[in-house]
């Protein structure tokens, strides 16, 4: 069975369909590891910037979870 992606729309701009992120987590069958992967349309000049928001943000969750 696959995971739901879930898509969330950035500053409720209807008129730009390319600004979201998605989200899904995703359970190794065998190790049952559980990943949280993210995709985020960023524009070109704010790819770094946003891959250290991510970044920090898992961060933040993992130490929340107690994980490493």
């Amino acid at each position: 069975m696959e995971s739901p992606v879930w898509k969330k729309k950035l500053n409720g701009d209807d008129d730009q369909d390319d600004c979201y992120f998605e989200m899904q987590i995703v359970v190794d069958e065998i190790t049952k590891d559980v990943s949280i992967v993210v995709i985020d349309f960023a524009e070109e000049d704010e790819v770094e910037e946003t891959k250290m928001l991510w970044e920090s943000q898992i961060g933040d969750l993992k130490q929340v979870l107690g994980s490493t």
